[in-house]
């Protein structure tokens, strides 16, 4: 008659069951019972066992590309270090050429003086040059090497 009244008397005897079941579990009372259903359910459990494998090989790739994105950034940053050194090699192989080159002229040469000087400008002749100094000489190349007590002479005395 009252819905309300025997859904509670069906609950308050489901959980009466429940915790027989449980009572009876602990005591040991209940394993041929459950042997009986775990072997009825054992095709079912193996899908689900392969299902779950499934799952977490999916979620576990998932992983696997965040560390690989980590290695390839760390590599990325290996190649990048590469190639800076590289640059580095190249420009130490040149500069290594052109001191060669200066030490064979100095031995070839050990009468001259060598003396370092800087490349000041490059381009048009001085405003102050004549048109026919200009004419001539084309481009000048104003170098300045250092006071003038540096250049006296150009040959050793």
């Amino acid at each position: 008659m009252y819905p309300s009244r025997d859904r509670f008397t069906l609950l308050v005897i489901l959980i009466l069951i429940a915790l027989a079941a449980l009572a009876l579990h602990e005591f040991g009372q209940l394993q041929p019972l459950e042997n009986l259903a775990f072997t009825f359910m054992e095709p079912f459990l193996a899908g689900t066992t392969d299902a779950q494998g499934t799952a977490r090989g999916a979620f576990g790739s998932f992983a696997d590309v965040n560390a690989l994105r980590a290695q390839i950034a760390d590599l990325q940053a290996q190649v990048d270090a590469g190639k800076l050194d590289h640059i580095r090699v190249q420009e130490l192989e040149l500069e290594n050429s052109t001191l060669r080159q200066q030490l064979s002229y100095a031995q070839a040469n050990p009468d001259f003086d060598l003396v370092g000087a800087i490349l000041i400008s490059w381009g048009r002749p001085f405003s102050d040059a004549t048109p026919t100094s200009r004419a001539l000489s084309g481009t000048t190349l104003p170098i300045s090497s250092g006071p003038s007590s540096w250049t006296r002479g150009a040959r050793k005395e």
